[in-house]
């Protein structure tokens, strides 16, 4: 059950990248339409920080498929050492 739930999870989060994060409300008579911010629209396609938005978002989804392409049996410390040091790092 563990295991679903996290892989749910990972699957939530790399999903959410692509949802509206923020939406800005329209001044008074303005007919435009209001600014609608997600985490895949917050930078610039070629740069640093959209990378590092991207990975942030995808490293579970990532952790996850790895660990269905090994199996069960060699999923090791190793991997899990990987993953709490990544949510560690999400974390700051």
């Amino acid at each position: 059950m563990k295991l679903f739930l996290k892989r749910i999870s990972a699957l939530v989060l790399a999903i959410s990248f692509f949802l509206p994060l923020a939406q800005c409300s329209q001044k008074v008579g303005d007919t435009s339409p209001p600014a609608v911010m997600s985490a895949s629209n917050a930078y610039e396609w070629p740069s640093l920080f959209w990378i590092a938005a991207l990975l942030l978002f995808f490293w579970p989804m990532a952790m996850q498929l790895w660990g269905v392409m090994k199996g069960r049996r060699s999923w090791g410390r190793k991997a899990h050492w990987t993953e709490v040091g990544l949510s560690a790092l999400r974390q700051h």
